[in-house]
């Protein structure tokens, strides 16, 4: 066969490849019919939310003597919702050594020792630059206390940071953990 006898016979075929979005695909015949149901379930269940949603129409319609025209009214319905994504239990994701653990070692599992050690090391290095030669001395232990004060600042959210160390609005940890100039 050449290139002539097969693009005649190409051009020949019964088939149309019009490229239509309008014709149906074909299914076989138990998807079709499982597909059918499930139209003819949601139609079901669309005409009986639809009645259900007059029927508490008409009840609030009684029950309210004014109702006004110009505004419409939301239906707020309970529906369980539908859960997404893989089936997987709880105590799958935690393993046991994990669940033992307590907040403070979750703590320092991310932000260990040695980054609090290298983080005083950078901020006396920064004060002695930038304060003449006079360093802060800080070490990883008043880090960790200066960041746990700055988590707990952001959860009270005193309009002056200095209320923390007032007598009558002290908060005592704060107040027992770090001096307030020391802070500052």
């Amino acid at each position: 066969m050449d290139n002539r006898a097969i693009e005649d016979f190409l051009n020949d075929s019964d088939l149309d490849f019009s490229g239509d979005e309008d014709d149906e695909e074909y299914l076989p015949p138990d998807v079709l019919r499982a597909l059918q149901e499930s139209q003819e379930a949601k139609v079901r269940d669309e005409s009986l939310e639809e009645e259900e949603a007059r029927e508490e129409v008409m009840q609030d319609e009684e029950n309210t003597e004014e109702v006004s025209q110009s505004t419409s009214r939301l239906l707020w319905r309970k529906n369980i919702m539908p859960r997404r994504g893989p089936d997987i239990e709880d105590n799958v994701l935690i393993s046991q050594e994990s669940a033992d653990m307590n907040v403070l070692y979750c703590f320092f599992e991310y932000l260990g020792l040695d980054f609090w050690g290298l983080l005083a090391e950078q901020s006396n290095l920064y004060s002695a630059q930038k304060r003449n030669l006079k360093s802060i001395n800080t070490n990883s232990i008043e880090m960790v206390h200066f960041a746990g004060i700055q988590l707990m600042m952001g959860t009270l959210k005193y309009p002056q940071g200095k209320l923390y160390w007032t007598r009558d609005l002290c908060v005592p940890i704060v107040r027992d953990t770090i001096n307030r100039d020391r802070f500052f």
